[in-house]
């Protein structure tokens, strides 16, 4: 069943395409990039964004509006490089409301609907703008009508800052540790220096483990291995069960010596990382019999997580900086997805 687009009013419609036809029309990325960030208040909800504008580099133009601590987080490790430039990963972890100019043709049938219940039309290249909201995890998709408001806020802030700077030549945003955050006032906008927000991870949900299972398979387990990695990744891939489409993951246990790959598991957003990692683990053991010496994951925080399994286990389970044998996996698992291969 095809997902449905969320139900906004015509005019929350016309108030962001008018704000954005503005911005458009100023054309900040001629002056600003990517690093000249504002924060900016929903005078509605109370909730921070962080704006940038793309289009400086000539390519994506628009405006990208990322959304409290988890957001900033994001646009943070983009910036300073955490990432290789080919990866991927960038469109799995954002939480923003983005608006990308382009050509008409791009539109969606969901986007037409509204253009032309609007009576829009535009002129000229990059006319069009697409909005979209990111989730971490899942695909983009339309605004509803909380996200509409808040980026048309978000622009017209943009619009206001850009203002400044052609007025005054020189408005800085960003410095160490604090940037220009914009909160709404009776006659403008009122800017005040605030510390960069610091974002702390939700931490996963208490693990259910299944303890009868894992001493059965520790029972089973007569053979002893080498170590193993275990890690969980996103694919391109967006699903869609009538809701919101998300982003398959993927969970996978190999031999770290050689790159077997014991277990694969294929799961959606229900599920944390470590209760996935827990069934494909004890599943990789009751199918080959083998224990690890120790088992090697991307991160502290997942280890300390599956403490109760390592114990159950009674295997040695470790944070290592690179996991090369899932990454192997990984890049495996995505080219038979481009290939057509996976699940043929």
């Amino acid at each position: 069943m095809k997902p449905i687009a969320p139900v906004v009013p015509l005019p929350v419609w016309g108030n962001l395409y008018t704000a954005a036809e503005r911005f458009r029309s100023l054309k900040p990325w001629k002056v600003l990039d990517d690093r000249d960030l504002i924060g900016v208040c929903d005078p509605t909800t109370g909730e921070m964004g962080y704006a940038c504008i793309m289009g400086s580099a000539g390519t994506v133009f628009g405006l990208c509006l990322y959304r409290g601590s988890e957001g900033f987080d994001s646009y943070r490790r983009l910036m300073e490089g955490e990432f290789d430039p080919e990866s991927i990963e960038p469109l799995f972890i954002q939480n923003c409301l983005k608006i990308d100019f382009g050509n008409k043709s791009e539109l969606e049938p969901e986007d037409l609907e509204v253009v032309q219940g609007l009576g829009l039309e535009r002129k000229g290249v990059h006319a069009w703008p697409q909005f979209r909201g990111l989730l971490p995890g899942y695909f983009p998709w339309f605004l509803d009508e909380a996200e509409a408001r808040f980026l048309t806020f978000g622009v017209d802030v943009a619009c206001y800052h850009f203002s400044q700077i052609q007025k005054f030549q020189k408005v800085p945003s960003v410095k160490d540790g604090g940037i220009l955050v914009y909160r709404p006032d009776k006659k403008a906008y009122a800017g005040l220096w605030e510390p960069w927000p610091i974002h702390r991870p939700e931490p996963y949900p208490p693990l259910l483990l299944d303890y009868p299972r894992a001493r059965t398979a520790r029972a089973q387990g007569e053979k002893p291995d080498s170590p193993w990695e275990a890690g969980v990744f996103f694919i391109p891939k967006p699903v869609s069960e009538g809701g919101r489409p998300y982003f398959s993951r993927v969970c996978v246990v190999c031999q770290a010596s050689s790159g077997f790959m014991f277990n694969i598991q294929v799961g959606g957003p229900s599920l944390s990382d470590p209760q996935m990692l827990t069934d494909v683990i004890l599943g990789s053991i009751e199918r080959h019999g083998f224990i690890p010496a120790s088992i090697r994951f991307a991160d502290g925080v997942t280890v300390a997580a599956l403490a109760p399994l390592s114990k159950a286990l009674e295997i040695p389970f470790e944070h290592a900086k690179t996991l090369p044998a899932v990454r192997d996996a990984r890049n495996g698992v995505i080219e038979a997805l481009g290939s057509g291969r996976l699940g043929s």
